[in-house]
C-alpha cells in the first residue's frame, strides 16, 4: 500500500533542471488554482485564447548557472502547484541567483496565489482571484470584463509600484493600507455599496505608488 501511495505521488509531482535562457513548457487541464513559491520571478498572465481548459505554463531561468534552481511542478486534484528555489550545494551557493520567469496561458476564472521575494506581475485578461505577495515588484492588472461572481484581489508588497485597470462599469470596492509619507494611493472608482460587487482590491504596501484606474470603453 504504502508502495502504491508513493507512486502516485511520484506521477502527480515533476521536476525541471533548464539551462540558462533555455524555455520549456508544461501543460494541465481542469486546473482551477496556480500556486507559485519563487525566490525571484518576473510572471506573464494572459487568458488563453483557445477556448478550452488547458493551461500552458512556459518557464526560462534567467542566469549562467543552470544547476542554480530547483524547480518542480505539482498537481493535487484542481490545483497547480509551482516551487521554485535556490538548489541547495556545496560550496559558494549564497553566491548563486534562482530566478525562473514564467508566461502562463490559462482559462480567465483561474485564480492564482503568488508569493516572490522579488518579483513583478503583469495580468491581462483574467477574471480570478489573486492573492500576489513580494518584497520587492510592480504589479500591472488588466481586467476588462465583468466576473459573473465577487473577486478579491489582495496585494501585499514591501516596495513597488501597482497599476489595476477595470472596466469603467465594475462596481468595485477598495481597501489599501500604506505609510503616508512613502507612498500614494490613487483610485479612480467612486466607492460603491451597490451589489453585485465585482471586485474587491485589498491592499497593503511599504512603499510605492497604488493606482487604480477605469479602462476607457
Amino acid at each position: 500500500m504504502k508502495h502504491y501511495l508513493a507512486t502516485l505521488y511520484m506521477l502527480s509531482m515533476s521536476s525541471s533542471i533548464l539551462m540558462a535562457s533555455q524555455t520549456d513548457f508544461k501543460e494541465y487541464d481542469d486546473i482551477k488554482k496556480v500556486k507559485i513559491i519563487s525566490e525571484s520571478s518576473e510572471i506573464e498572465i494572459t487568458k488563453s485564447e483557445s477556448g478550452n481548459n488547458i493551461s500552458r505554463v512556459e518557464f526560462t531561468q534567467d542566469g549562467s548557472d543552470p544547476n542554480s534552481c530547483h524547480l518542480t511542478f505539482t498537481r493535487n486534484s484542481d490545483e497547480l502547484i509551482i516551487l521554485s528555489k535556490k538548489r541547495e550545494t556545496s560550496g559558494l551557493s549564497f553566491c548563486r541567483v534562482c530566478k525562473v520567469n514564467f508566461r502562463i496561458y490559462t482559462p480567465s476564472s483561474t485564480d492564482f496565489e503568488i508569493e516572490a521575494g522579488i518579483g513583478n506581475l503583469n495580468m491581462k485578461g483574467m477574471l480570478n482571484s489573486l492573492y500576489f505577495k513580494s518584497g520587492v515588484g510592480d504589479v500591472n492588472l488588466d481586467y476588462d470584463a465583468l466576473p459573473e461572481t465577487s473577486k478579491e484581489i489582495k496585494l501585499d508588497i514591501g516596495k513597488g509600484n501597482v497599476t489595476a485597470s477595470f472596466i469603467s462599469k465594475a462596481n468595485l470596492r477598495a481597501q489599501v493600507g500604506m505609510p503616508p509619507f512613502f507612498s500614494r494611493f490613487y483610485n479612480e472608482f467612486t466607492e460603491t455599496t451597490s451589489d453585485p460587487l465585482h471586485y474587491f482590491v485589498n491592499g497593503n504596501m511599504g512603499w510605492g505608488s497604488f493606482d487604480i484606474k477605469k479602462k476607457p470603453q
